[in-house]
């Protein structure tokens, strides 16, 4: 019985990127990748924590000339800088820094077209 199963998954392997993909394995949006944010915060007990975002803006298909400035990254930065730790880490801190930072590029020339913004990595330390 192992010993099908383990054959059926070899066997399906090659077909997995094209079924996570949809029916046919068109990509259907377009990825824009940020400069990495790293943060550094200090809470009211004294104690240190760092932050390390990377971060990926996703655009319709249609949209060609998706690009992001530099800056965005920096903008990023300082919007969450200014916050204190205990308001950055209450609830989801992730769902915390996806939000500011859709806000911040929907901002943006052309960002009013970003349909979402994925957390490549979170790293809270």
């Amino acid at each position: 019985m192992r010993r099908r199963l383990l054959m059926a998954a070899c066997l399906m392997a090659p077909c997995l990127p094209a079924l996570a993909a949809g029916s046919g394995a068109k990509p259907r949006e377009t990825y824009v990748k940020l400069q990495s944010v790293n943060l550094e915060f200090w809470d009211q007990d004294g104690l240190f924590h760092m932050v390390i975002l990377e971060l990926t803006a996703v655009y319709p298909l249609e949209v060609k000339d998706a690009k992001l400035d530099k800056k965005v990254a920096e903008k990023v930065t300082h919007a969450m800088a200014s916050m204190a730790w205990e308001e950055f880490n209450r609830g989801n801190p992730a769902a915390t820094a996806k939000a500011i930072t859709l806000d911040i590029i929907r901002k943006e020339p052309g960002g009013d077209k970003c349909i979402d913004v994925l957390i490549n990595r979170l790293v809270i330390r």
